[in-house]
């Protein structure tokens, strides 16, 4: 039975993934796992969106995960990192995630960025949150996972 779910799950993964140069994608310095803080929850302004993009990723070879609330077109707030890819496709992040293994990820405080710091002990995650009460829930997590970074320069309020 384990053995037809765990080929299940690698026929699924090949199916969802064969279009995709996983390669190229593992290249990249930084994996961002985007949040939707400007275009669908409306936390913040798109112009101070886009400099904390820069603030947090700059000029750095990024690959970017949206998240799937994210309203991208061809003007979106990503445009502002000059050597971003961003993926858009349906493929679910942690799946890719799980393919590239990247050595570092960058979130504002997405749980995925949590749940693959307890899955990869051995890489860097980073976290921007941008209110107390994430910054507050992120550090009882920093207790048990120690690859995890909280970066608190730009909590709101």
């Amino acid at each position: 039975m384990i053995y037809s779910e765990a080929k299940l799950f690698t026929d699924m993964q090949k199916k969802l993934t064969s279009h995709l140069d996983l390669i190229a994608l593992a290249q990249h310095e930084i994996v961002l796992l985007g949040q939707p803080l400007s275009n669908f929850d409306n936390v913040i302004q798109r112009a101070d969106e886009e400099k904390l993009l820069m603030d947090i990723v700059g000029d750095h070879k990024v690959l970017v995960l949206p998240h799937p609330n994210e309203i991208l077109k061809d003007d979106n707030k990503y445009n502002v990192l000059p050597n971003a890819t961003v993926l858009i496709e349906k493929v679910p992040s942690d799946l890719i995630l799980a393919l590239i293994k990247p050595r570092k990820t960058v979130t504002f405080s997405s749980n995925i960025g949590v749940t693959y710091a307890l899955s990869n002990p051995n890489a860097e995650r980073y976290f921007f949150p941008i209110f107390r009460s994430q910054a507050a829930m992120l550090s009882r997590y920093k207790e048990y996972v120690p690859n995890m970074v909280i970066d608190e320069s730009h909590v709101l309020g």
